[in-house]
């Protein structure tokens, strides 16, 4: 990237927060929407919350002092006024909105009173005559710390100038039209044509890595029945029959000449933890190597000490490591890995850094898999010969998506949760309805019950119409007033969500106002109430995810559903199929439908498969046709053998290598 004008080092450091390494990773940095900024509006004609693109003089500014300090601006066309609306704004600003300048502004109108305003709209000024609109759909990108709109647009404007990325030209021409086309229908055909190479070249390496492993040999793992029986005995249940089958099915991987590659998939609470330390265990006990990758610091630690005190009484050595853990331990943990004195490691995406070596890595365990990247899954097998690998996810994945996104892949499946787990009852809530709620989490907590409350944000958001755990924290604390709360969000340090959770478990706090962080991996028993703000706004996966926190003990549980009025349809049938099923199975199925297979698999929050075109949602119906086209240029190799190559090269960089 430095071979770019303008992008030094610490640009480039920037830029690889959203995975932009190479030239070409930056022209297939896709837009996530556009704005047409090409047809200019008069003012009497703006539509409430319509984007739009005006043009005016400058009548007034002035600075208000309300609830929160604000700059208004009045701009006049020959049709009205409109108020320009500016929050935390600079001196330098301020100053800059001189009367009888011109001032061209893009944003969404509202009524304030009687006044129509823009808040916070894109602008520009003139001192002479209003710009001219734009000829073409103007690209919104997804933005980190350190860097805006204009510098990306800029950027890959200059780099599709000077053609220094080495691709072909027909592909040149469909990546110049997603980033500057004319219409939506133009950026649309072009992305299609982009994502179906793309899924091409996933299709292929699918098939290239198993072929990979059908003549890899791999360590064979043998069952330790006996040490499986010493732990069992220490526990308080038996497996179930779903649980046994998988863990056979598992063996007769792991006694095989071939590495494993196996999907341990399960509903809500069904055991999958249990299954992957029995496998675990007779790997260790074959002096082979094991890590267990979380994608979250208290799934980790859960794990870390569920591990540990079913492993350390057999002789097994356990350890974790995070990005939190101090210099000197994780030092002292890395050379005792190396050395081979740690038998299991546990812990989040710090177990890929490159400093993280294992002596004899043999198993490879990733939990709740769909929050990681090919690549990150990739990165942790390399730090093994050939090892094994077990994927874990308690999102029940449709049998329409196993046939097509998880080619290559064995899979196991629980179904049965074990004994005891008590049915949970959902109700769902109006918003009109919130005091008659309050009252019934009250009487659940004096009746020495305690309380998950989540929601969507952390900090209150204009434009997102969402309860934050900060203004509900504040409203219970007022009217729950002999109640302890507390807030847990991914903004707290590591030390501070440990002893937030800490205190939860040991019942010292009655109501924890959370985000979904505590989505995956999260068991306190005594947790028999959940509440769940602005239901409307998640899927049903994550839902029935989240409503498994509770009914992890012997109390009745349930799990409150809050919503806004004027539901749309999708949001109702989904709100009325939580209510009348437990099974996630059947709610995966029914979230394909409501939802589609991005929203379901998580995609589109966690870039799960690390797709930069592709779009699970919009492009499903691409999939056969990628299929077939894959396997017809890998049954010509030596014809195709210079396109398969380019192929990997562009779309799986750090995969290609392996294949080499």
């Amino acid at each position: 990237m430095d071979q770019l004008k303008g992008v030094g080092p610490k640009f480039c450091q920037t830029l690889s927060k959203l995975g932009i390494e190479r030239v070409v990773d930056l022209l297939l940095f896709k837009p996530i929407r556009y704005e047409d900024r090409t047809d200019l509006k008069e003012i009497i004609d703006l539509q409430f919350n319509e984007p739009a693109l005006i043009h005016g003089k400058i009548v007034r500014a002035r600075v208000v002092f309300g609830k929160k300090r604000s700059l208004e601006v009045t701009v006049r066309d020959h049709s009205g006024e409109l108020t320009i609306k500016l929050f935390n704004f600079s001196k330098y600003q301020q100053d800059s909105f001189s009367p009888d300048s011109y001032l061209s502004a893009f944003g969404r109108a509202i009524m304030v009173g009687k006044r129509l305003m823009f808040i916070h709209p894109i602008y520009a000024l003139s001192k002479t005559k209003p710009l001219r609109p734009e000829k073409r759909l103007t690209p919104i990108y997804r933005l980190t710390k350190g860097i805006n709109q204009s510098r990306i647009a800029k950027l890959v404007e200059m780099t599709l100038k000077e053609n220094v990325s080495n691709l072909d030209s027909e592909l040149l021409k469909k990546i110049q039209r997603i980033h500057s086309p004319q219409t939506i229908d133009e950026a649309e055909e072009a992305r299609s044509g982009i994502a179906f190479q793309e899924l091409c070249a996933f299709y292929i390496s699918i098939a290239k890595q198993k072929a990979l492993s059908a003549n890899s040999e791999s360590v064979r793992i043998t069952r330790h029945s006996e040490m499986e029986d010493r732990m069992m005995a220490e526990l308080p249940f038996i497996l179930t029959d779903d649980q046994t089958r998988c863990v056979n099915e598992i063996f007769r991987d792991l006694e095989g000449p071939r590495p494993m590659n196996r999907l341990l998939q399960g509903d809500v609470g069904s055991g999958k933890t249990l299954v992957s330390a029995l496998i675990a265990l007779s790997c260790a006990k074959s002096c082979l190597q094991v890590a267990v990758m979380a994608p979250t610091e208290i799934l980790a630690e859960q794990h870390f000490v569920n591990f540990t005190s079913w492993f350390e009484p057999l002789g097994i050595k356990v350890a974790s490591l995070s990005s939190q853990t101090a210099n000197k331990k994780a030092m002292e943990i890395k050379k005792a890995l190396r050395e081979r004195r740690i038998d299991v490691l546990i812990g989040t995406h710090a177990l890929i850094q490159e400093s993280v070596e294992f002596g004899g890595l043999g198993l490879v365990i990733i939990d709740e898999q769909h929050k990681f990247g090919v690549h990150q899954r990739a990165s942790l097998l390399s730090k093994g010969l050939c090892p094994h690998q077990l994927v874990m996810t308690a999102t029940p994945i449709p049998r329409t998506l196993l046939m097509t996104w998880y080619q290559g892949i064995d899979v196991s499946t629980i179904k049965n949760v074990p004994s005891g787990r008590k049915r949970i009852k959902t109700h769902t809530v109006s918003l009109e309805n919130r005091t008659r709620l309050i009252e019934e989490i009250k009487t659940a907590v004096v009746d020495e019950n305690q309380v998950y409350w989540v929601c969507p944000l952390i900090e209150s958001n204009d434009d997102l119409d969402a309860m934050a755990t900060q203004e509900l924290k504040e409203e219970l604390k007022k009217k729950l007033t002999q109640c302890n709360i507390a807030e847990l969000n991914g903004k707290m340090s590591s030390h501070e969500k440990k002893q937030v959770m800490l205190d939860f478990q040991l019942g010292r706090t009655d109501i924890l106002i959370c985000t979904t962080i505590i989505e995956v991996g999260v068991d306190v028993p005594n947790a028999s109430n959940i509440v769940i703000e602005n239901s409307e706004r998640f899927g049903l996966a994550q839902l029935h995810q989240l409503r498994g926190r509770v009914g992890r003990g012997t109390k009745p549980s349930r799990c409150f559903l809050t919503f806004k009025p004027g539901l749309n349809d999708i949001a109702k049938r989904r709100l009325n199929a939580m209510r009348e099923s437990q099974d996630g199975f059947e709610l995966a199925e029914q979230d394909l439908v409501l939802r589609g297979p991005g929203e379901l698999t998580g995609t589109r929050q966690s870039g799960e498969l690390n797709f930069r075109v592709a779009d699970l949602n919009d492009d499903f119906n691409l999939v056969p046709k990628a299929i077939e086209k894959a396997r017809e240029t890998l049954s010509r190799q030596h014809e195709h053998g210079d396109e398969i190559n380019f192929l990997l090269q562009v779309w799986l960089p750090k995969l290609s290598s392996t294949f080499t």
